[in-house]
């Protein structure tokens, strides 16, 4: 027993301060660990910013866009309409066509007695 109280006398100032080393090592490693962090966390602020001033000016473009989209609304409304109106006016000029096509049908077969025949 006497032995081992004699080598751990002997060991353990070596040993604390190979300890004391070892923290010190680890220390440095964090401080410079951390100058890296707040250097790496400014880059990123930079870029935050930058992405922030595009987003702006993307915003600012697409406010100015807004009268143009309402303008293009607009005229496709009214081409709708007149399309719409277009469909209505041939479809009436069509059925008009028709029926006067047939009157005259009707018409010509009692001038020349033979009845027309029906499409």
């Amino acid at each position: 027993m006497e032995q081992f109280k004699l080598f751990f006398n002997q060991v353990m100032p070596f040993a604390i301060v190979l300890v004391l080393l070892a923290l010190a090592g680890v220390l440095f490693y964090l401080l410079k660990m951390f100058k890296e962090l707040n250097t790496t966390v400014s880059k990123v602020n930079t870029s935050v910013d930058l992405v922030n001033v595009a987003l702006d000016d993307v915003n600012h473009k697409l406010a100015d866009l807004n009268p143009t989209i309402e303008t293009v609304k607009t005229i496709s409304n009214t081409v709708d309409s007149g399309f719409k109106a277009g469909n209505k006016a041939v479809g009436s000029v069509v059925g008009f066509g028709k029926n006067t096509v047939s009157s005259l049908r009707g018409a010509l077969g009692k001038v020349t007695g033979k009845t027309p025949t029906q499409e």
